[in-house]
């Protein structure tokens, strides 16, 4: 009897646990549809065992009364068994929202049906015999007569028939309590599968298995005994039960405090673990002290109250510092679960401070946020570089491929002026059908901005919570915060991009540079007669300045120069292109006309009217000192004679690249021993000093009568340094600047 006892108090601790539990479950947010049905189906659970253990104990305390046999209380014992379609509507919402549960809303009326079918039957056909007495024909008198025995026996019948209905029933409704368990559990099951993120997984495995075995334990310690010929010992079946009690409620109890099971706050969490630690020392307390307590008793023969007293004292002492060190374990173990805000938060500004790559930056918000906010689907929108798009550049697994919104479009307008993350259903009427259609393609249920100084940075988008909960206070503040890091972490990664992109730019023009460089002259021609050097400084890596040397026959030096409109990498490549024609062309030995009107013809042929070329070539005959040249709208290079008398070099024609048959002249000028040409970009003579007066072409002119005596090279060290010191700080922003001398010498 004492065993029955205990086996009862375990009972209704049991059913007042899973009571409590769902009263702190519906409490904590009874709005949310996934919280009621949770709370409801432990409400029925717990419901179950307080009956059994209220029969036990009515029994242990009067074997006489016939409470436990009276209908009343039989009926009101078969409202525990509408735990199994809550189970059933629990498993349509948990670890996922079934489709049947979003196409009808109100299947939960089919799902309660046979048991409220059931009910019905054992309230009104519970005692057949009842029902046949209240309608005795014998109430009536002898106004029957010899029809009173038929209809007695007819009634009898009935009863009978009545009778063996309600016994097949009781006895066949069991199988649709196990055929619930079943479609519970597959349905459970299948939602478990189709779980993508890590943190949802663990969270739902360890209730779903807790419901498994629990539910499993039941069916093996009650349904099956039921519905087949098995036979268990009732203390075996009372042990299964107890198992599968505490199995039950202890895993819907760990993944709230551990995993944040339906979002519970910490206060919450903490409460059950305050609950649990007097549970504990309540436990003790009954089971230790009250059974020492018997034991002195029997040895001494006599009762010891100080024993008790002692008990009190001790846990009033100790209890306070017990539950804070149990409130200190508990927060290292269950605060450092990585599903904490505060963790979340801490661990995600540690992480995105060394991502600085766009791609593993969206992998790490989407893959966070999906784990912080327990949704699978989480995508990120950002705008395009050069484009009038935000599209997509992350999103869960199985969700849609890559979305993209209007930047002029009503979801972008209505977000850029939002002030934190607003619901899709609050400004869904404002949006146009285009932008409505593509967030529903993503499942987007909360819209959080990322901006910084008013400026929309990206969009995310985030689905449903798991089992269709809502975003709390707590979940908003949490993704504001996020935002606001995120839109620093996308700052940053931006400017890394743009650092990372300029250091790639500044490494193409290197290399250009070291190409250009390679298609012009390495070093100056030499020979009896004459000395020549050359001097080229691009204001950038590279430029379009150009000049050559080449040998067009024996004794006559070809000398060109030019300057590519345009600066930078464009220039550059015409320059390329120019070089390339005029070393072909010189190949033909041609007039030194007819080279520069097919080189002009080759340039306008293959580039546009605003791509152009200003170039001068002219020949040095070595033994005659004759120079025949041609120039196409270049600076006029100088001929300085040996007594100082200045001659320009204009003869020619238009630019290159203007006009593909344009016609040019060329001329020939004599030159002799102390005679010097002087040729030139325009960086020299528009060079500018802070008070944008140019160097000008009467200053160079003054500089080389002046320096006339200089070897070549000398004088063109000497003028560079001249012009910068012109220009002054204004330097860097010069022109590309070419400078070739030539002095012709007597032959030794």
């Amino acid at each position: 009897m004492r065993g029955n006892l205990l086996i009862a108090a375990i009972y209704l601790a049991g059913g007042v646990a899973l009571f409590l539990l769902g009263l702190v479950i519906l409490r904590e947010n009874p709005r949310e549809r996934i919280n009621r049905v949770t709370s409801t189906m432990m409400f029925f659970g717990g419901l179950g065992p307080i009956l059994g253990a209220f029969g036990t104990l009515v029994y242990y305390l009067n074997p006489t009364s016939h409470v436990l046999q009276t209908g009343f209380y039989y009926n009101f014992f078969y409202l525990w068994e509408f735990f199994f379609p809550q189970l059933v509507l629990f498993s349509l919402i948990f670890p996922r929202e079934h489709k049947l549960i979003r196409r009808f809303p109100r299947i939960w009326i089919w799902i309660y049906l046979p048991h409220l079918f059931h009910m019905l039957v054992v309230l009104f056909f519970s005692n057949p015999a009842k029902i046949v007495s209240s309608l005795d024909p014998r109430r009536l008198g002898d106004n029957l007569g010899p029809f009173a025995d038929a209809i007695t026996l007819l009634l009898k019948t009935v009863t009978l028939f009545i009778a063996g209905i309600y016994h097949a029933h009781t006895k066949f409704f069991s199988s649709i309590n196990l055929l619930y368990v079943i479609t519970a559990i597959l349905l459970m099951s299948r939602g478990y599968r189709a779980l993508r993120d890590p943190l949802q997984k663990r969270q739902a495995r360890l209730v779903l298995w807790g419901v498994r075995f629990s539910v499993g334990l039941y069916t093996v310690a009650i349904l099956l005994p039921i519905l087949t010929s098995l036979r268990m010992p009732i203390q075996l079946r009372s042990t299964l039960v107890i198992i599968a009690l505490l199995t039950g409620a202890g895993s819907i109890a760990w993944a709230m405090v551990r995993h944040q099971f339906l979002g519970l706050r910490a206060i919450v969490r903490q409460s059950i673990v305050y609950s649990a630690t007097t549970g504990v020392l309540l436990g003790t307390y009954l089971i230790v002290i009250r059974q020492m307590d018997r034991l002195v008793a029997r040895t001494l023969g006599m009762q010891i109250p100080y024993l008790d007293i002692a008990f009190v004292v001790i846990a009033v002492i100790f209890f306070q510092p017990l539950l804070s060190r149990i409130e200190e374990l508990s927060e290292g173990i269950f605060r450092r679960d990585r599903s904490d805000y505060r963790n979340i938060l801490q661990r995600l500004t540690r992480d995105i401070i060394s991502i600085f790559e766009v791609r593993q930056l969206q992998e790490k918000i989407t893959t966070t946020l999906r784990a912080a906010s327990l949704t699978d689907r989480a995508a990120l929108l950002l705008p395009e570089s050069k484009g009038s798009h935000f599209s997509t550049c992350a999103s869960a697994q199985n969700a849609p491929g890559e979305v993209w919104l209007d930047r002029n479009g009503s979801a972008i307008k209505l977000m850029a002026n939002a002030r934190g993350p607003v619901a899709l259903a609050e400004i869904k009427k404002l949006l146009d059908s285009e932008d409505r259609e593509k967030l529903d393609q993503l499942e987007a249920h909360l819209l959080i901005p990322i901006a910084q100084r008013q400026e929309l940075l990206g969009l995310l988008c985030l689905g449903n919570k798991m089992g269709a909960r809502r975003y709390n206070f707590e979940d908003i503040a949490m993704l504001s915060v996020l935002a606001n890091q995120l839109a620093i972490a996308l700052v940053n990664s931006q400017l890394y991009q743009e650092a990372v992109e300029k250091r790639r730019i500044e490494e193409e023009l290197a290399r250009a540079r070291e190409i250009q460089e390679s298609l012009l002259p390495k070093v100056c021609p030499t020979g009896a007669g004459f000395l020549v050097s050359a001097l080229s400084k691009p204001s950038r890596q590279v430029g379009g300045d150009y000049h050559d040397f080449v040998t067009v026959k024996d004794d006559v030096l070809g000398i060109a120069i030019g300057d590519v409109c345009g600066k930078g990498m464009p220039a550059a490549l015409l320059m390329a292109v120019l070089q390339a024609t005029f070393n072909a062309q010189v190949q033909n030995h041609l007039s030194v006309k007819e080279t520069v009107s097919r080189v002009n013809a080759h340039i306008a042929r293959f580039t546009d009217i605003d791509k152009f070329v200003t170039f001068f070539y002219g020949e040095l005959d070595l033994n005659s000192g004759d120079f025949t040249y041609s120039n196409a709208g270049h600076n006029s290079p100088i001929l300085l004679r040996a007594d100082g008398q200045i001659q320009k070099l204009t003869t020619g024609g238009l630019i290159l690249g203007f006009m593909d048959d344009a016609p040019y002249e060329e001329q020939t000028v004599p030159t002799g021993p102390g005679d010097s040409l002087f040729f030139y970009t325009d960086g020299i003579t528009e060079a500018q000093n802070e008070a944008e007066e140019e160097f000008g072409e009467q200053r160079l002119i003054r500089f080389l009568l002046n320096r006339r005596s200089l070897t070549p090279q000398k004088l063109l060290d000497e003028l560079f340094e001249q012009v910068n010191a012109f220009a002054g700080t204004m330097v860097q922003q010069q022109d590309d600047s070419t400078m070739v001398a030539l002095q012709l010498v007597p032959h030794s």
